[in-house]
This record gives C-alpha cells, sequence and structure tokens, in this order.
C-alpha cells in the first residue's frame, strides 16, 4: 500500500479456527519502521569536515562521517532523506532556551522541523530536557595547536661572565721569580703545568663544542598544564567548542573555559596565527588524524606543534526529537556501521579528499625536528679566541723577554768597558 491509496480496503489474511491457521500466513503485525514506504526523513546539518561535506555537491552526492551514515540508514529504512542545510554563520549550531525554542541546528530539532540534526554534536547534558540522543558512534578529541618552542640562541662567547672575571683576576696576579721553585725542579714543574693546562683546555673545548651542537629550545608547551601555565589563551571560532564542559564544576575543566576566546572572524584568526599570542583549538580524529576549524596558511602551520593531552574529548552522537519512534531503529543501525568499519572508512575518505593532511603531517612532524647539527665556527670560535689570545700574550712577553735580555746585556758591556 502506498501513500497515496491509504484509504483503499486490503485484505490481509483470512484466518480458519477449525485447524487454527492463516490462508496466505501474512505477518499481520509488521514492524513499520523497518519499512516506512517513502516517508520524508527530515535532516540538519552543515558544512564541517570530514563529518559532513555538503558544500557544491547535491544531497546524493554528500559524503562525511555523518551524512554517509544517515543517508545509508535512510535508504535501509525506505525513507526519502531531505537535507537542511543551516548556512547562516551567525548561528551555526545554535542554541535550545528554556521555553521549548531555539536557533540554529539544536532549534531545528527542538521545535520538530527536522527528524534528525548532527554535526559534530555531543551527548550535552544541558539538552537533554529538550532532546533525546543517538548511541555514541564516533570519538572526538580537543585540543590545540601550539606555538613551537623557540631556539636558545647561544652567545658568541662560550663562557660567563663568573669564568671571565676569575681570568682578569689571574691575568691581573704574576709569578715573581722568588715565587718560583729554584733549578731544575722550577722548569719541571712550569713544564708539568703547560702540559696540564694544555690538556685541560683542549678537553673543554672538545667538550664544548659537542655540547654547542645541539639545539636548545625554550620550555615547550607539550601538555594542558602548561598550557594554562603559560598564560596563552586558545581560540576557535564558535562557542560551541566549551559546550560539553560549560557546567562542570572541575577545576582544570573551569581554568580552560577561562583561557577560552570565542573569534568568528576569519581575518582576525589569521592575524592571530601570525603570533605566538594565541593558541588554535583542533580536533583529534582517530587514526592521527585532526580536523581543523580554523584555516591556516602553510607556511604558518610550520610555527605550531600539537598538544600532547587533549583538553577534553567527547563521543559524537546524532540528536532526534523528543520521544523519537526510529531513534531506537536509528541506534542499532548506527552500532551496525560502527562494527562493520564504515565509520572508520568514511571518515579516512573524508580526511583525504577534503581534509588537509598535509597539516596534520606537518604538526605531527614539528615534535620531531629537533636533530643534531653540524659542527660550525660560531661553535668553536670563543675556545679559539681564548688561545689565539693567550698565544698573542705569550708571544708579546716573549719578544718582550728578549729585548730586556739584549738591553740588559748592552748595559753589563758598557759597564764593563
Amino acid at each position: 500500500m502506498e501513500l497515496d491509496n491509504n484509504c483503499e480496503k486490503v485484505l490481509l489474511d483470512v484466518w480458519y479456527s477449525k485447524n487454527k491457521s492463516f490462508v496466505f500466513d501474512n505477518n499481520l503485525y509488521p514492524d513499520k519502521l523497518k519499512n516506512q514506504m517513502g516517508r520524508v526523513l527530515k535532516l540538519a546539518t552543515m558544512h564541517y569536515v570530514p563529518y559532513n561535506i555538503i558544500e557544491g555537491f547535491t544531497p546524493e552526492e554528500y559524503k562525511g562521517t555523518e551524512s554517509s551514515a544517515l543517508k545509508l540508514f535512510a535508504q535501509e529504512v525506505n525513507t526519502t532523506y531531505k537535507f537542511l542545510n543551516n548556512n547562516n554563520e551567525e548561528e551555526r549550531w545554535g542554541d535550545i532556551y528554556e521555553n521549548w525554542t531555539g536557533d540554529g541546528l539544536l532549534g531545528l530539532v527542538v521545535d520538530d522541523t527536522v527528524d534528525f540534526t548532527f554535526s559534530a554534536m555531543g551527548p550535552w547534558g544541558q539538552l537533554h530536557p529538550y532532546v533525546d540522543f543517538s548511541v555514541t558512534f564516533e570519538r572526538s578529541g580537543i585540543t590545540c595547536i601550539v606555538p613551537a618552542p623557540t631556539s636558545t640562541e647561544l652567545t658568541n662567547k662560550s663562557f660567563g661572565n663568573s669564568i671571565l672575571a676569575m681570568v682578569k683576576i689571574f691575568l691581573v696576579q704574576c709569578v715573581d721569580d722568588a715565587d718560583s721553585p729554584p733549578g731544575r725542579y722550577g722548569a719541571l714543574f712550569m713544564g708539568l703545568l703547560f702540559m696540564y693546562s694544555l690538556f685541560l683546555s683542549s678537553t673543554y673545548s672538545s667538550g664544548l663544542a659537542a655540547v654547542m651542537t645541539l639545539p636548545r629550545y625554550n620550555h615547550p608547551i607539550e601538555t594542558v598544564q602548561d598550557l594554562l601555565d603559560s598564560g596563552i589563551p586558545w581560540v576557535a571560532p564558535h562557542e560551541i567548542w566549551i559546550f560539553s564542559i560549560s557546567h562542570s564544576e572541575v577545576p582544570i575543566f573551569k581554568a580552560i573555559i577561562n583561557a577560552f576566546l570565542a573569534e568568528p572572524s576569519e581575518e582576525k584568526l589569521q592575524d592571530f596565527s601570525k603570533t605566538r599570542d594565541y593558541t588554535f583549538a583542533v580536533e583529534r580524529l582517530p587514526q592521527a588524524t585532526f580536523a581543523f576549524p580554523i584555516d591556516i596558511h602553510d607556511d604558518v602551520i610550520e610555527n605550531f606543534r600539537v598538544l600532547k593531552e587533549d583538553l577534553y574529548f567527547e563521543q559524537l552522537v546524532v540528536i532526534a526529537r523528543k520521544s523519537s519512534v526510529i531513534l531506537p531503529v536509528l541506534n542499532k543501525y548506527l552500532l551496525r556501521f560502527c562494527e562493520l568499519g564504515l565509520i572508520d572508512h568514511w571518515q579516512n575518505e573524508a580526511v583525504l579528499l577534503f581534509g588537509n593532511p598535509h597539516m596534520s603531517r606537518a604538526i605531527l612532524s614539528n615534535a620531531k625536528t629537533a636533530t643534531v647539527g653540524k659542527l660550525k665556527w660560531t661553535h668553536v670560535e670563543g675556545a679559539f679566541g681564548v688561545l689565539i689570545f693567550g698565544q698573542l700574550i705569550g708571544l708579546l712577553v716573549f719578544i718582550f723577554e728578549i729585548g730586556e735580555a739584549r738591553y740588559k746585556r748592552e748595559k753589563d758591556i758598557y759597564t764593563i768597558s
């Protein structure tokens, strides 16, 4: 029976009480939710990679984790899906109010305009009195890309001020003949002292060169606590990024909320990315990939690295109208899609075709760029400077001693004559 002739009588079966059987043996109480005979299933979403790729495509061509799952579900239960796309940049996800009204995607489902709404939504507890949630089918971790640690440039001089002060004190002092051991033992002592100082300076210079070739960086931001201690705000284009923890009483979540900055302007976000004063929210997806709500240029992403920890994570759901009779059927299909690996397949397809794998690889590789550099002149110029300075002083003293000896000899000859 079709929808246009549903008023006509249809003979389902004939019951014989004598032998207690049906003529046609039809199912008189079929599960009508499994076959809805082409009923229109209204779905609300918006373009958000990798969950829903809808811009520039017809509904039959929509891709992404959630759009693909809901389209396949609609086909399995014999419904005709109809998408309502929210293109309002100001409302986007929207919100639900106490008078049972709302705006954005959430407003469409609370006023029964659509059957389901979805776009990376979590089981947000404050919405439970107004809507119902499906089973969870995908994990989304909220983390940040933070400025990479800056290199600590070593000064050209290889010694600190304290060592230089000790050298100055040593140079001011002089060794008189009275302080020198007499005879052969004095020459032997001074020779051994010279050999020891040469060995010590060579060892120090070699170790110094090895240490100075290793890169040195300022303290990196690697954990959530590091981010909070740095005082740098984390930025996202919408307040929905803190919706899951907005009513939390956990101290760490309160600190994360206080450090959050919502900035919908794309131009300002681009300007923020060129400084080291902001961090930016990203979604950590399974399969070591990321979703970027902010379009950061490739030449800028090289200056960022991803946190090792998540600020928090949530399990994604589909939001339905309150007491939806079709929601249990959707739950069964979502669990089946997860078991078959279709959720992972659709996500990988969306990331590879419409995401930015280069940015994902870039922020992951930025944490592994600390390599040992080649030995350069700047690494050892301090030690060689001290060596050349000492040799120059020694040469001048040697010339002075020769001149002094010649002067004394000529003076003695003049006195004798």
